[in-house]
């Protein structure tokens, strides 16, 4: 049975010494999620918002 690819894929990625910063696209809905680790204060995630408060949803790959 061949291996399914992970559900999430890092579309983007930002970091330093102390944080780091990367937004998450959901394979199967095209969501994108915000993510943000700090090494001191621990991570955040939430739902990646456009201009107008709406969820953020990128195109999806065509399923073969």
């Amino acid at each position: 049975m061949p291996k399914e690819p992970p559900r999430f894929e890092v579309i983007h990625s930002e970091s330093n010494i102390r944080t780091s910063t990367k937004i998450l696209r959901d394979r199967e809905t095209g969501v994108c999620y915000l993510v943000h680790e700090n090494n001191s204060t621990g991570l955040a995630m939430t739902p990646l918002l456009n201009a107008v408060g709406g969820v953020v949803i990128t195109g999806l790959p065509e399923r073969r």
